[in-house]
């Protein structure tokens, strides 16, 4: 991924279904595949896309990566509780990326957290307008780790932020 790798987190609006993030992270895996065969990189992987969701509870991400802590969902697509919500703060499991334990990472975590509490509490006063939505509540948050430095396209802004 190179020496400036930056990270990004993305959330998308509204509720996610969970049973949907083997497709995501496969849609996601050829998004970085199409990314890859520009050859317009000098990275081997310029960008790496790491789909989840987000409940008030946890912090689920896909991967395509067996490990004894995953579990298996479809297509070859695994996932795992990155961490989990507690005493009113995230808590890390032994197998927690040490950049999802930083506090900055948290405090984003935290704030996507009292988002889907409002998102929640809207869709419970006006249940008609989301019939079928809420699907316990669920965000979908992406990381997207990337080269920035190497990375020059046409939908980046001055200091290589996506617009």
């Amino acid at each position: 991924m190179g020496p400036d790798l930056k990270k990004q987190f993305f959330v998308v609006g509204g509720f996610y279904d969970p049973s949907q993030l083997p497709k995501t992270k496969l849609e996601s895996n050829a998004w970085e595949q199409a990314l890859t065969a520009t050859g317009d990189y000098r990275e081997l992987r310029p960008i790496n896309v790491d789909p989840g969701y987000l409940t008030l509870t946890k912090l689920v991400l896909a991967s395509a990566k067996d490990r004894a802590h995953r579990i298996y969902m479809s297509d070859g697509i695994y996932e795992e509780e990155c961490l989990y919500y507690l005493n009113h703060g995230w808590q890390s499991r032994p197998w927690t990326y040490p950049d999802y334990q930083r506090y900055d990472f948290q405090l984003f975590f935290t704030e996507t957290r009292e988002l889907l509490k409002r998102e929640i509490a809207q869709a419970e006063r006006q249940p008609e307008a989301h019939a079928g939505d809420v699907s316990g509540g669920h965000n979908a948050v992406v990381e997207c780790s990337q080269a920035l430095k190497e990375l020059r396209h046409s939908s980046r802004g001055p200091s290589g932020e996506i617009v």
